[in-house]
Parts: structure tokens; C-alpha cells; sequence
């Protein structure tokens, strides 16, 4: 279940990310984010395990979800908070291989080839899709990825969350807003 992310970013993805420190002090003081974890260096993640008010910050649906929040003997997966920085300007899409077409903005008309849309050769996200349908343009973020897809220069992850089983309370959004100064949205990665 490593693979599947509840995924929160700025609505804007093009705000640019905070600095790291100031992050990691909101996270650990609001209680999302706890104990910092061993970091890889191939990666530009900052793990942490969860913090003390994570299961308030994070609402779990269903009728019993099954959430670690601590690894066991064998090392198994278990929920934890990651932050993910882009080192570069440009702008990061996160999508899983369940990610369905997003909805053109205009017409509501699935846009199919959006994975040749997001190929290395294409252009970059900042300059926009135009939809086959109705030939509105339209930058990628603002299509219809129906909570599956998302755009930014950093994330904050929570990692082993299947699809549609949690959800980041308002408070938690709140309080991101709050101390950024920038409205923040959420998506799943599976």
C-alpha cells in the first residue's frame, strides 16, 4: 500500500515553496507531523513519523480503516508525513496509474490524451492545454482531475492512505493557510 498518497498542495501551484524550516515548524506545531525519520538522499522527501494530533488533523472513513501509524518488526509500510520539495523552478505534476482524464474547465469533455500532454518533449505546464472538443485553453491545474492529480512545487504527503479513506479536516487547511498566506487543496496519488 506504499503507493497510494493523500497529497496536499497550494491551490496555486505556482507559489513559490516556503522555506523548508518554516514548514516543518508549522507541521510539527499544529501536531501533523512528529518526529523527523531517517531522510533518503536520493529523493527530495523529509520524512517525519505522525505527530500527536495527526487523527485529528486527518479525518479516516469507513467503518474500520486500517491505519499504522508505526512500523512493525517487519518494517511494513505504515502511515507516516513526508515533505517534498522541488529544488528547481518548475512547476511538478503528481498523477498515479489509476489517474483518470481530467475534465475540460469548459465543456466538461474528458481530455484523453493528456499523458502525451505531459511527455518530457511537450511544453511546459505553464503554457497551457487547449481542449480537442471545445478549444478552450486552459492551464493544466485548472481542468478537472476529480481529486486524482495535482500541480506544485512542494506537497506534503501522507503516505499508505487508500483512495477516498481520509480526508484533511478544515482545520488543517486552516491552519496551513494561515501561516502561508495561500488557500491549499488535496488530492489522492495511487
Amino acid at each position: 500500500m506504499s503507493d497510494t498518497l493523500l497529497v496536499i498542495c497550494p491551490e496555486d501551484p505556482q507559489r513559490p515553496p516556503p522555506q523548508l524550516e518554516s514548514l516543518i515548524s508549522c507541521l510539527t506545531s499544529i501536531g501533523l507531523a512528529g518526529d523527523a525519520m531517517k531522510q533518503d538522499v536520493y529523493t527530495r522527501k523529509h520524512p517525519f513519523m505522525t505527530g500527536e494530533r495527526f487523527l485529528d488533523l486527518i479525518a479516516f472513513l469507513g467503518c474500520s480503516p486500517n491505519i499504522k501509524l508505526v512500523p512493525d518488526k517487519d518494517h511494513q509500510s505504515f502511515s507516516h508525513v513526508n515533505i517534498v520539495m522541488n529544488q528547481g523552478e518548475s512547476i511538478l505534476f503528481r498523477y498515479g496509474t489509476q489517474t483518470r482524464p481530467p475534465r475540460c474547465p469548459g465543456c466538461r469533455s474528458p481530455l484523453k490524451d493528456w499523458r502525451a500532454l505531459t511527455a518530457p518533449a511537450a511544453a511546459p505546464y505553464e503554457c497551457g492545454w487547449r481542449c480537442p472538443e471545445c478549444g478552450r485553453h486552459a492551464l493544466p491545474w485548472q481542468f478537472d482531475w476529480r481529486k486524482m492529480a495535482g500541480f506544485g512545487r512542494f506537497f506534503i504527503e501522507i503516505t499508505d492512505i487508500y483512495p477516498k479513506e481520509a480526508l484533511p479536516q478544515a482545520m488543517l487547511l486552516d491552519a496551513l493557510a494561515q501561516a502561508f498566506s495561500m488557500s491549499w487543496t488535496w488530492f489522492y496519488q495511487y
